[in-house]
């Protein structure tokens, strides 16, 4: 949903700040910020300027896969046939029939 706002906002010749990064609401900082995020991704301990805080974000990523028990239960042809349908069917009419295997990543941003 997000990227089809963005899409528009970017067809409009608007900012897309707002979706490239939600935590950000000035114009100003963005790029000292934009650069102390990814400073803080290879250098977690990076001391950052005055008035700027670290916070960690919880990054939702999904997996659409089969489970392990499932694939014990199939041949490999079949694990690789349903998992490449449930690309085709996501692609074509953007949903997947395969539950989502959900990790989380944290990841450490810079905030104003």
């Amino acid at each position: 949903m997000f990227e089809v706002f963005k899409t528009a906002q970017k067809d409009k010749g608007l900012s897309t700040l707002l979706y490239d990064d939600p935590d950000v609401v000035e114009d100003k900082d963005v790029d000292l910020i934009m650069a102390l995020t990814d400073k803080l991704q290879t250098e977690p301990d990076y001391p950052l300027p005055e008035g700027y805080l670290k916070t960690k974000e919880r990054i939702a990523d999904y997996d659409y896969v089969l489970p392990e028990k499932s694939k014990h239960l199939l041949k490999e042809s079949m694990v690789i046939s349903v998992e490449t349908l449930d690309g085709l069917v996501n692609s074509l009419f953007g949903f997947h029939f395969i539950e989502p295997s959900i990790t989380y990543i944290e990841k450490i941003k810079a905030k104003k």
